[in-house]
């Protein structure tokens, strides 16, 4: 299991490495990230960081999923939510009661997304999946 420690040194580093500047402010989004377990939305950094500008929350979000190490999902009823990444490749099984969001991988999903992608004209260079399902714990 990863520390808050480690993740916040990782995100810092994301964001240096694509040449961001590593401001206080961003510093307090990041460290609030990496102390979250599952997903979030950007209200809930704000409403954690009262002291930040909105607009400084969502620019930093954004550079963050810029690094690939946030993860977008928008929620069956349009509400975006981010989580960490786990840095694999993979897909989102969203609860439409709770919003619960799990990661899923399947070898067999991604043979097919192959197979469907020799079939459309042009170069595929990317897809997203979302599944919207009631989880276990709402059924």
């Amino acid at each position: 299991m990863v520390s808050a420690i480690d993740r916040k040194s990782e995100l810092i580093h994301a964001l240096e490495d694509i040449g961001c500047r590593v401001t206080g402010p961003r510093v307090e989004i990041i460290q609030e990230i990496s102390t979250l377990e599952g997903s979030f939305t950007a209200e809930d950094i704000n409403t954690r960081l009262p002291a930040l500008g909105r607009a400084t929350i969502f620019r930093t979000i954004k550079l963050l999923q810029d690094t690939q190490k946030l993860c977008k999902t928008v929620l069956f009823d349009g509400t975006v939510r981010y989580s960490l990444d786990n840095e694999f490749h993979h897909h989102h099984l969203i609860c439409v009661k709770c919003g619960d969001i799990e990661e899923m991988r399947s070898m067999e999903l991604e043979r097919m997304l192959r197979v469907v992608a020799t079939k459309i004209p042009g170069s595929v260079v990317g897809h997203s999946l979302e599944i919207y399902r009631i989880c276990r714990n709402c059924s």
